[in-house]
């Protein structure tokens, strides 16, 4: 029987899955620097007053799902050790 590391299949996915963690992260850095851009130009009052609620809102939600997840991950690596 072939080991999991040698399957082809599992081949695949690995390399799947790192080109989408690889493409995730270029975009989380993209996203991080949009923010600090964001952060740095701009208070607060500024944004809120200036932007479209809808926008700024979906920024939140994105921004909490995003954070969800990586804690999800972030959890599973620490029961692996």
């Amino acid at each position: 029987m072939t080991a999991p590391f040698n399957d082809p299949r599992h081949l695949l996915e690995r390399s799947r899955v790192v080109a989408d963690l690889n493409t995730a992260y270029l975009e989380l850095l993209s996203a991080q620097a949009a923010t600090d851009r964001l952060c740095v130009n701009n208070s607060v009052q500024s944004i809120v007053s200036n932007c479209e609620r809808d926008k700024v809102l979906h920024a939140i939600s994105t921004a909490a799902s995003v954070y969800e997840f990586y804690a999800k991950l972030g959890a599973h690596l620490h029961q692996q050790q």
